[in-house]
């Protein structure tokens, strides 16, 4: 495993259609596991779309039972577009909008009134 380096991240910009906060987390589990979950983004990204992937998804991440460094941030509220993000040593690097956080964990989820942390797999 890599160290983390959330500055590499800070010039990313969110698009709904072209890099969205599944994009940044590919990116950078990728970079700090050297494992590719794959293009998560259903394309149109609707809120029902984003929603049923989530749900589809869960067979190929183990839900863990506390944070664990790395991990992926996985934060729900009813009727909104699910959110994730890196969880890196107490911190979420994730991206909104507005641009790239690494926050802390209880800045990162708020507004959200569920959150859980998952890991992928290990290859058969």
């Amino acid at each position: 495993m890599k160290a983390l380096q959330p500055d590499v991240y800070l010039d990313r910009s969110f698009h709904p259609e072209n890099y969205t906060c599944w994009d940044m987390v590919r990116d950078a589990w990728l970079d700090v596991t050297g494992v590719d979950i794959g293009d998560r983004t259903p394309h149109p990204a609707t809120v029902a779309a984003l929603r049923a992937r989530v749900e589809a998804d869960s067979g190929h991440f183990v839900l863990l039972a506390a944070p664990v460094t790395p991990s992926i941030v996985l934060m729900r509220q009813r009727r909104a577009v699910p959110h994730v993000g890196l969880f890196w040593r107490g911190r979420v690097l994730h991206i909104r909008p507005v641009g790239v956080r690494f926050e802390r964990l209880v800045d990162a989820s708020r507004g959200f009134s569920q959150v859980t942390f998952h890991a992928t797999r290990p290859a058969h």
